[in-house]
């Protein structure tokens, strides 16, 4: 009935509880399914999705992503897979970094700033700054 109505579901979740609340049906009609790096619980999530033991192979290996400059992800396209290396444009991974000195950081700049773009430059300024009060990270490494 979705693709009659133009409906659809993204499901985005880190574990299989999620999935359990959904029918198997619901599931197996999910054509577009994306995998990206995770430490654990591969199994589960594979044999729910009927994931084939090739693609499942390639994910249980993918290098983990800190430090990386792209991400490991596999993209199933209905019974096909797709080994990916994911790229996001700096000022969206800026956005989404949790490190806790980073959080630090950003609730700093949040009080001088409430300008999301002067924000995100204030930041990339501090993390490119050789001064350890402005960049945390440095801070941390040294």
């Amino acid at each position: 009935m979705g693709r009659k109505e133009n409906a659809g579901l993204q499901l985005v979740s880190q574990g299989i509880t999620e999935m359990d609340v959904l029918e198997q049906e619901i599931i197996d009609q999910m054509p577009l399914r994306n995998f990206l790096y995770r430490q654990a619980g591969h199994a589960a999530i594979a044999d729910r999705v009927k994931m084939p033991s090739g693609p499942r192979a390639v994910w249980e290996d993918m290098p983990n992503p800190l430090g990386l400059p792209w991400r490991p992800a596999i993209r199933s396209v209905g019974d096909r897979y797709y080994n990916l290396h994911l790229s996001f444009p700096q000022m969206l991974l800026d956005t989404a970094n949790t490190d806790p000195s980073i959080l630090d950081l950003k609730e700093d700049i949040s009080r001088r700033s409430n300008d999301f773009f002067e924000r995100l430059r204030l930041f990339r300024t501090a993390l490119e700054s050789n001064t350890p009060a402005l960049n945390p990270m440095e801070a941390r490494h040294a």
